[in-house]
């Protein structure tokens, strides 16, 4: 319930494709002679290759509806988090922005595999709220552990000029690196797209489109409990990305393909016609 699919498709497959594409919509197409992908060249520099000679397609399957109060509700999980310490996960860059709330400026952690949003009670404590109680006893983390929730409260963040409500699950920690954590409830709920190049969070509501600046791409060690800066691709990022705007970046292609080239010089592959697909 907690996943997205999106598949890019050449126009004239999609008959033999139809049962794949069952239930999924057409979020775009790009017409013949669009510029889609990088190759690399001798030097493994990526280098734009020809437009493609057909329409190509993409198609969007989203995640299935949440009803917060609902008997039907998905249980609530955190992809960014570990057990038993409250974590980042190894290795994972995690994208960060502030967010302000009562006149306090909030550290959040942009999670796209959350499925509702998180708040440290330490934080609700210093807001000066009760939390209220809620339809469920404990999150889900990114390794299978458990941590109790332990109520739910009302917020109104600012991010920008834009002013959301959200209601998020009180934890009783949270990362070292952030006392909020956004999840794709909220996500969802404003448009949000990540612009990876930009290095912005785009939320929507209405005509109002908010830019929030991302702050380094941070990963927590969970041995030593340092934070590095590490390049990353958040693939759930991105899919959002296509599903709001219809686009994929040239810093994601770029990124990709770059990821791929260096893969194959460790395996030792000489292809050096090595496309992004």
């Amino acid at each position: 319930p907690d996943t997205a699919a999106c598949v890019v498709l050449p126009a004239y497959s999609e008959r033999k494709a139809s049962a794949l594409l069952a239930g999924m919509r057409l979020i775009r197409r790009f017409e013949p002679g669009t510029v889609m992908f990088n190759g690399v060249d001798l030097s493994g520099a990526p280098v734009p290759l020809p437009g493609l000679p057909y329409s190509v397609d993409v198609w969007f399957d989203p995640l299935l509806p949440h009803k917060p109060g609902s008997a039907t509700d998905f249980e609530p999980s955190i992809r960014a988090m570990l057990s038993p310490k409250a974590l980042a996960m190894t290795g994972a860059g995690v994208p960060l922005i502030q967010v302000g709330v009562a006149g306090r400026d909030l550290k959040a952690l942009v999670d796209t595999g959350a499925s509702d949003d998180f708040i440290s009670e330490a934080e609700v404590n210093a807001l000066g709220l009760t939390p209220k109680s809620s339809e469920w006893s404990h999150v889900t983390l990114a390794d299978g552990g458990k941590q109790s929730i332990l109520g739910r409260v009302t917020l109104r963040l600012c991010l920008g000029p834009l002013r959301i409500t959200t209601q998020p699950y009180v934890l009783r920690e949270l990362t070292d690196v952030a006392t909020y954590i956004l999840g794709s409830s909220t996500l969802r709920q404003y448009g949000a797209s990540i612009d990876l190049e930009a290095c912005t969070l785009h939320l929507r509501k209405g005509t109002l489109v908010c830019k929030v600046p991302l702050e380094s791409l941070k990963g927590v060690d969970a041995v030593e409990g340092k934070t590095e800066s590490v390049p990353v691709v958040n693939f759930a990022a991105v899919a959002i990305c296509v599903m709001n705007t219809g686009l994929i970046t040239q810093a994601f292609l770029t990124n990709h393909n770059n990821n791929n080239n260096n893969n194959n010089n460790n395996n030792n592959n000489n292809n050096n016609n090595n496309n992004i697909t």
